[in-house]
This record gives structure tokens, C-alpha cells and sequence, in this order.
């Protein structure tokens, strides 16, 4: 699909600005670069699931300087999926169409253990293991 492969350009060619942005320690145009490569990496999980994650590990490999940029991103696109499948489930409770539902709760708990074992620096354990218990709660 055209789409994807001009949504992994872009994600590409705004990582390759962020990654100059940081080295020249351009805080303010790295933020807004940082938010329009997190809405095309939103665009691109949406439009062809997982292959925003591939996108990222690949780069991640190729510009393993700014490996804390990757991690940001990540964060960002799990909470994005995260509340996407949230929106899934709710909407699916309201039509009474409990296999979409329990489809996107499997999918959401899968996230979560995703979430659990990533591993970063900054990253509060204890924060992310008490959303997983709500959520494996729900």
C-alpha cells in the first residue's frame, strides 16, 4: 500500500530531523518534530498493525545514539493503541457485540505485558505494573 510506505518515509525523515534536533540540543523544534513523528506512527498502526513497531525497531538499529527518542515513541504508541482498543471495547459494550469486545480486551491485555516488560530507564515500574492490574481487572 502507497499509504504505509509514504507513512514509514515520513516517520523516517522526521526521525533523521530528530535525531540533529537532539545533537544540537534544538529542545523546542525536537518537541514539535517529536509530536508530528508520533501522529504519522498513530497513522501508521492504524493503517497497517504492527508495522509502526517494525518501523521503530529498525530505526532504532540504524540510530541507536538517540536510543531514548525510540523509547519516548514507543511509550507514546502503546498509550495511543492502548486507548484506541479502550474506545473498541466501549463502543462494542454499547452495541452488545461482546466477541468484538472480548477481542480487543485479548488484545489489549497483550499490550499490557508488552508494557510491563519494556525496559527504560525512566520508565516507573510500579506505575506501569498498577495500570496492568486495573486493566487486567476491567
Amino acid at each position: 500500500p502507497a499509504e504505509v510506505q509514504a507513512l514509514v518515509r515520513g516517520i523516517e525523515r522526521l526521525l533523521e530531523r530528530a535525531r540533529e534536533q537532539a545533537k544540537a540540543r534544538e529542545v523546542d523544534a525536537l518537541q514539535a518534530t517529536l509530536a508530528e513523528t508520533r501522529e504519522l506512527l498513530i497513522r501508521l498502526d492504524r493503517a497497517a498493525p504492527g508495522k509502526a513497531d517494525e518501523a521503530l525497531e529498525r530505526l532504532r538499529r540504524d540510530m541507536g545514539e538517540v536510543e531514548e527518542l525510540f523509547a519516548a515513541l514507543q511509550l507514546q504508541l502503546w498509550v495511543a493503541r492502548g486507548n484506541h482498543l479502550l474506545r473498541v471495547m466501549a463502543r462494542a459494550a454499547e452495541e452488545t457485540r461482546w466477541d468484538k469486545a472480548l477481542a480487543a480486551y485479548a488484545e489489549l491485555e497483550g499490550l499490557c505485558a508488552r508494557v510491563v516488560g519494556f525496559e527504560y530507564g525512566q520508565c516507573n515500574r510500579i506505575n506501569v505494573d498498577s495500570q496492568y492490574d486495573f486493566v487486567s481487572r476491567l
